[in-house]
């Protein structure tokens, strides 16, 4: 069985958290263009029509969304990008999709729709209230509730999720 992996970054280097670790932030600012802003949903289209002939009958497509923040993308954004792959999906290849996100946009209506179309989300959150620290929005606040609060909100719509902890 072939496996085709794509991973995107469809809000390039935003994040709306300024984690004082990150190292993606070190490298958006080494670049001449800091940040090229939300994919275009006409771009994203594109994509998804050229990889079309690459889906074949039981292949495995892995679709990973990475970041900054791929939430600040918008709901929008993803609901027509799983939308899009159904449509080009003809040939039946089985399809997966998994997230990396700091957690500070998930509500019920992002759990809904991560449950509905089966992602896996991985949550970044570095351990307890002291060891998460580190992890702070742009007033320096740690954000330790709002992340549990989102583990809690996947946790009650049965969404596949894992924990991803800098040590």
């Amino acid at each position: 069985m072939k496996q085709l992996s794509i991973m995107i970054k469809p809000a390039s280097a935003a994040c709306n958290l300024r984690c004082k670790y990150c190292f993606y932030t070190d490298v958006a600012d080494r670049r001449d263009t800091r940040y090229y802003g939300v994919m275009p949903l006409e771009q994203m289209r594109r994509m998804l029509q050229n990889l079309q002939p690459q889906f074949a009958p039981g292949d495995r497509v892995n679709f990973a969304f990475q970041g900054g923040e791929p939430l600040l993308a918008g709901i929008d954004y993803f609901k027509d990008f799983a939308e899009r792959v159904k449509k080009y999906n003809l040939r039946g290849s089985r399809i997966y999709f998994s997230i990396q996100t700091n957690g500070m946009l998930i509500d019920e209506q992002w759990a809904r729709f991560f449950h509905d179309e089966h992602f896996l989300v991985g949550l970044s959150l570095d351990g307890d209230m002291e060891a998460n620290r580190f992890r702070v929005d742009a007033n320096g606040t740690n954000r330790f509730y709002k992340i549990l609060n989102a583990a809690q909100m996947l946790t009650m719509h049965e969404v596949d999720f894992n924990i991803l902890t800098v040590l």
